[in-house]
């Protein structure tokens, strides 16, 4: 069976593990298939670069490749964006069977905040015209808040409803992202996606890296966005725990890069609500040169608003370290199916302060149960159970 996978750049970050490791998993490398919208191009593995600035090229080479492989099946992930409509147009006119995978892009907070078009790059640029094109990149953004909500729920209107309706297939990575197209009779799965391990082991600073074991250690790993990976609901919480008479039990860490003012607002709440002894910001360094700290956390903690896959959850159930999350981080079904952590509904305040409770007072007998069920989540993201999982979904259509 061919399938061909299109999706973003595959260089860039975030991009999922659709195109990236697809290769490493399915039995058959060689009939993987991989349009990008990157500039990487590599025939002898089969990737191909789309170009944005000369879109008809790129449709007479997708189309010759899609002919002369005759391809079976076309996987893209997303269907809402510039990008993603002129391929989803070409596919349905050329006749092509192709799937969606979600992407979280009907997640509520998504269709109101992340931005429909996408601002130039700057990389490569002089410095002088980065400073400008990051100023234009400013206003673009403020305006593209303001007309986001309305332009999404246009083109869901007019394009985005229908584009499901012809889709093959759907996938998801939670029910949470299946109640958005429950109305659709198509064929719908849950994927979980593996975890690779990456990290080179270079000279590792952190190696010795230890945390005060009196304490309940929490780790936050991932890049300091402080809207998105709801890091304020992180400091909700934290207050919460602060009002506890044994608060001094439990420790929060945050390890990873600053992004677009979220540690100065951290920081900021921190000042302001006199949280210093339970949260403390660790330096990037420190995320970026190892893994240690995570593998040495009692939980690792999530609480975005909005998430496909994140590496971070996989790679903390990887190392046995269970995980606080909130429903929209599409790991609910997970930790629900097998203990590993707990879910935290921003409606449900009895089972938080049980949780709580259980966290100041040190109550290993929970946190144990949590560790343990880690084994059992392993065994979802391995890369058997993803095989296995796509490998029939894909000859079910």
């Amino acid at each position: 069976m061919k399938i061909l996978l299109l999706t973003s750049d595959i260089d860039g970050p975030g991009v999922g593990f659709d195109a990236k490791y697809s290769k490493k998993v399915i039995e058959n490398p060689d009939e993987i298939y991989v349009f990008h919208f990157g500039e990487r191009n590599d025939q002898e593995k089969k990737i191909y670069s789309l170009n944005k600035k000369n879109i008809f090229n790129s449709f007479i080479k997708f189309k010759k490749i899609y002919k002369e492989e005759k391809i079976d099946l076309t996987h893209i992930r997303g269907f809402i964006g510039n990008d993603q409509f002129f391929w989803i147009l070409f596919l349905i006119i050329i006749r092509a069977k192709y799937i969606i995978t979600l992407s979280s892009q009907l997640n509520t907070y998504n269709l109101n905040n992340k931005l429909f078009f996408n601002n130039p790059d700057i990389k490569g640029l002089k410095k002088d015209k980065k400073n400008d094109l990051n100023i234009i990149n400013s206003i673009r953004n403020k305006i593209n808040k303001i007309i986001t909500p309305i332009l999404k729920k246009i083109y869901l209107f007019c394009f985005g409803n229908f584009f499901i309706k012809k889709s093959k297939g759907i996938i998801a990575y939670s029910n949470y992202e299946l109640t958005f197209v429950k109305k659709y009779k198509v064929k719908k799965k849950i994927i979980y996606e593996p975890f690779f391990d990456e990290q080179k082991e270079k000279i590792n600073l952190t190696d010795d890296f230890e945390f005060d074991k009196s304490k309940v250690n929490i780790v936050y790993w991932g890049r300091l966005d402080y809207e998105m990976k709801g890091l304020d609901r992180l400091i909700e919480f934290t207050k919460k725990i602060f009002k506890e008479k044994n608060y001094n039990n439990v420790k929060i860490h945050l390890m990873g890069p600053n992004y677009n003012f979220g540690l100065e607002k951290i920081e900021m709440e921190i000042k302001k609500n006199n949280l210093s002894d339970i949260i403390k910001i660790h330096s990037k360094e420190i995320w970026s040169k190892s893994n240690q700290p995570l593998k040495k956390a009692d939980y690792s903690i999530l609480l975005a608003k909005w998430d496909g896959s994140p590496r971070s959850l996989r790679e903390s159930i990887n190392y046995n370290v269970p995980i606080i999350i909130s429903e929209e981080t599409n790991f609910e079904d997970l930790v629900k199916s097998t203990n590993c952590g707990i879910v935290l509904k921003q409606n449900n305040t009895e089972e938080i302060n049980t949780f709580i409770k259980n966290l100041v007072s040190k109550n290993y007998t929970i946190i144990n149960k949590h560790k343990e069920s880690c084994n059992e989540a392993k065994k979802i993201i391995s890369n058997d159970y993803y095989r296995k999982t796509m490998l029939n979904f894909y000859y079910d259509i």
